[in-house]
């Protein structure tokens, strides 16, 4: 019972499928759709973002999530499975010192990508589910 438990909790916090389009989930094979893109958040789950500072999420290299969290930088490891899914790895970021305003912005966004349930398309945009927030945050394509 423990180990069920423990697994559900692991794979509920630190899920994400990638949605390409409305039904169609990004899987170990299709890895390389994301490769060199990154996303500008522009919603934090319904709040809006703070202008003092910007957060990304980005996917620099197979395996790797990476960006700004607001104030830091943050880098993840990440690995899909054939069914969408995928393993986010223990995020490390940067430690400087941010403003009020920043820090609360980049402890939900942090919060948020540790608790990710999956991304999905919304036009041209990017939508980030997860447990615990109540709306999607909102990320804009980097031109």
């Amino acid at each position: 019972m423990q180990r069920h438990h423990t697994r559900a909790a692991a794979l509920l916090l630190s899920a994400l499928a990638f949605t390409a389009e409305a039904g169609e989930t990004v899987t170990s094979a299709d890895e390389q759709t994301l490769l060199g893109t990154e996303w500008v958040l522009v919603d934090l789950a319904g709040t809006g973002t703070s202008e003092q500072g910007e957060a990304t999420l980005g996917f620099p290299q197979p395996g790797t999530l990476a960006g700004n969290a607001t104030c830091n930088r943050y880098r993840a490891v990440i690995e899909f499975d054939d069914a969408g899914h995928a393993r986010l790895s223990a995020l490390v970021s940067t430690r400087r010192f941010c403003s009020p305003d920043t820090n609360a912005q980049e402890t939900r966004f942090l919060e948020a990508l540790q608790a990710v349930l999956r991304l999905e398309r919304d036009g041209g945009g990017l939508l980030l589910h997860a447990v615990g927030f109540d709306a999607p945050l909102r990320f804009a394509a980097r031109p």
